[in-house]
């Protein structure tokens, strides 16, 4: 079994545990008086918990005897149950804090992190008993921040593990990085990977480890990565586990965390230190959860407006055509009938004040392409002006009714264009929507592809930053690929491609 599908099991018996907790909760609220409740329900919490951690605890060992392995000797055993003082101590903490569902939430976390300590602690148990074994921190891709740091670790040897049990289990420091010179002697056969590790774990510098307040060949003290103290383990609804390496056997993290470590290293650089600063950090990274829970809020916001501004045409389409057609010029009243995709609650994407009616249909007209009276929100036409003002050329893309379409046609090329803030989270969420539509479209017989994108910032400028991590687009994103990106930005002044590797 993998860690996934271990997760898995552990997640459905959580999902039992936390109804059956439920169940009770509900099965005698009411029906004796509030000191006999709480009497009840400390009671109780053991007894209902206890089968479950039982039953981790085995999992735990089937899965720690079904790795494989050079010692064929070992035979793995489940964890010590929790102590029932522990969990009395754990209902009681819920009922003080919280009341009613909110209470119940409260157990049900303490109940979570028990059921998953069944194994997590079955398996750092067993590798401490097990010569040469090892152990990594295992965490789901939609962890939050302060577990992605926990779960980061060296990486450059070809595999991440922890080196101790409070490693794994709880908050520690970084593990040991091997030198380019460690790895030539292990290649030449003149070291285990494990005695390089050992001897750099330690002090072999006289002056290192005086500075220290250490000897030669004391363990070395490393930075702390975590919140909390040295030891503590998992938050209450954690769903990391410890995995297990066993002797002669590799580890290798899942993709994501190759991500992560990059989140962890440009936390360091921005100069934070406390591990509670750092976490947040990861948390707030362009792929950290917190990012994308605000950013899937900001798509629905986005969705909401964009059908109130366009009607039906918020599915994919762009607006109606024009009613008429008309030569007028200048920013008088409009000849032609108003369109209510600009005069009734039009917002501009970079937060600009909105034309008159007048303005918008003067400048329409004035634009050097073909529209087939089509009509164009204000940013769109912002988008022509500037790419004309850089002698640009374009050839607008009709409208087909009901269907997706690209905007224009540039050096041969289909390109959709997007107005946006100059925010990485937003600009890559209007990339990912265009190739999405654009797929779901083709298996609906529609021949659209919209994979090239013109990102228009508006007047503010493309920072070094968001460079750098718009050119990351197509590895975060591997399955909504876009093929070219170019940056509109500073008013139009600047317009740029950005390098998406291979």
């Amino acid at each position: 079994m993998n860690p996934e599908e271990v997760r898995a099991l552990l997640a459905e018996l959580d999902k039992r545990l936390g109804a059956e907790l439920a169940g009770f909760w509900h099965s005698i609220a009411g029906e004796v008086s509030s000191d006999e409740f709480r009497d009840l329900v400390i009671s109780a919490y053991p007894e209902i918990v206890t089968p479950y951690i039982a039953a981790a605890a085995d999992l735990g060992a089937a899965w720690y005897d079904l790795a494989p392995s050079d010692n064929l000797d070992y035979s793995a055993r489940p964890a010590e149950l929790a102590p029932v003082e522990k969990l009395q101590a754990s209902a009681s903490w819920a009922l003080s804090t919280g009341a009613g569902d909110a209470a119940v939430a409260l157990m049900q976390g303490a109940a979570t992190r028990a059921l998953f300590d069944g194994l997590r602690d079955t398996v750092v148990e067993n590798v401490a008993a097990e010569p040469g074994a090892r152990w990594a921190r295992h965490a789901s891709a939609n962890a939050c921040g302060f577990c992605r740091m926990l779960a980061t670790r060296h990486v450059g040897t070809g595999a991440t593990f922890y080196r101790s049990a409070e490693s794994a289990g709880g908050v520690v420091g970084r593990s040991t990085d091997l030198t380019p010179a460690d790895r030539r002697a292990i290649a030449a056969g003149l070291m285990t990977r494990e005695e390089a590790l050992e001897a750099r774990t330690r002090y072999s510098s006289s002056g290192a480890a005086e500075g220290a307040g250490s000897r030669v060949g004391d363990l070395k003290a490393r930075r702390t990565r975590g919140s909390g103290e040295l030891g503590s383990k998992y938050h209450d609804h954690c769903h990391c586990i410890a995995v297990m390496v066993r002797p002669g056997q590799d580890y290798t993290p899942p993709p994501y965390v190759e991500q992560w470590n990059e989140d962890y290293a440009a936390a360091r650089q921005d100069g934070l230190t406390d591990a509670k600063d750092i976490a947040k950090a990861m948390d707030n990274a362009p792929t950290g959860k917190a990012t994308v829970a605000r950013q899937a809020r900001e798509t629905a916001k986005a969705k909401k407006e964009a059908a109130a501004l366009r009607g039906s045409a918020a599915g994919g389409g762009r607006p109606p055509k024009d009613p008429g057609a008309s030569g007028a010029t200048g920013f008088g009243d409009p000849v032609e009938p108003e369109w209510s995709g600009h005069t009734k609650g039009y917002v501009h994407p970079h937060g600009g004040e909105p034309w008159s009616e007048a303005e918008r249909q003067a400048r329409q007209r004035a634009l050097p392409i073909e529209r087939n009276g089509e009509q164009l929100h204000q940013h769109e036409i912002e988008t022509v002006e500037r790419l004309a003002a850089l002698g640009e050329h374009i050839e607008w893309i009709s409208r087909r009714e009901g269907e997706p379409t690209n905007d224009f046609i540039w050096a041969g090329l289909e390109v959709d264009a997007k107005a946006t803030r100059a925010k990485y989270s937003t600009i890559s969420q209007r990339i990912r929507d265009g190739v999405e539509q654009s797929r779901a479209a083709r298996e609906n017989g529609i021949n659209v592809r919209k994979e090239n994108f013109l990102i228009d910032l508006g007047p503010h400028k493309l920072t070094p930053k968001l460079r750098s991590q718009l050119s990351k687009y197509n590895d975060r994103n591997p399955n909504n690929r876009a093929k070219r990106v170019w940056v509109l930005s500073d008013g139009g002044a600047d317009l740029v491609e950005i390098d998406l590797g291979a």
